[in-house]
């Protein structure tokens, strides 16, 4: 048997520890292990919800971002409220529009708000 120097002792090891450590991780990436099929990622975000008539005065994005126009699909926005009592104009975060204008706005959606649409994040205005 070799009698090895303390250093020569660890060095082995570690250069044992690294090859484990990489082979693990091969094994791992290139799909070793017993794991489920990668899901295919989302390439583009979901679009916004198309207008509801082009003649709403409060369907035009125009002026917004991408992010901000998908605020609106993420909290599921629509220019004509399903709920009964519940609109934009009884809601807390709705915002009145300026005199001569029919679309609103509000306080966490940007854009034009038709005052008769709704969003999840309604909220019964106080008082």
């Amino acid at each position: 048997m070799e009698n090895l120097t303390r250093k020569a002792f660890l060095q082995k090891l570690a250069l044992l520890g690294v090859t484990g450590v990489g082979a693990t991780s091969l094994l791992t990436s290139c799909g070793g292990g017993d794991s489920k099929p990668a899901s295919q990622p989302q390439t583009s975000m979901p679009k916004p919800a198309a207008p509801a008539a082009s003649n709403d005065p409060c369907s035009d994005l125009s002026g917004l971002t991408e992010a901000e126009a998908g605020m609106r699909t993420t909290f599921k926005y629509v220019t004509h409220s399903t709920e009964e009592g519940k609109n934009c104009t009884n809601c807390q975060l709705y915002v009145v529009p300026e005199e001569g204008k029919s679309c609103g706005g509000c306080t966490i959606i940007k854009g034009p708000i038709n005052p008769e649409g709704y969003c999840m994040q309604w909220i019964a205005k106080q008082g």
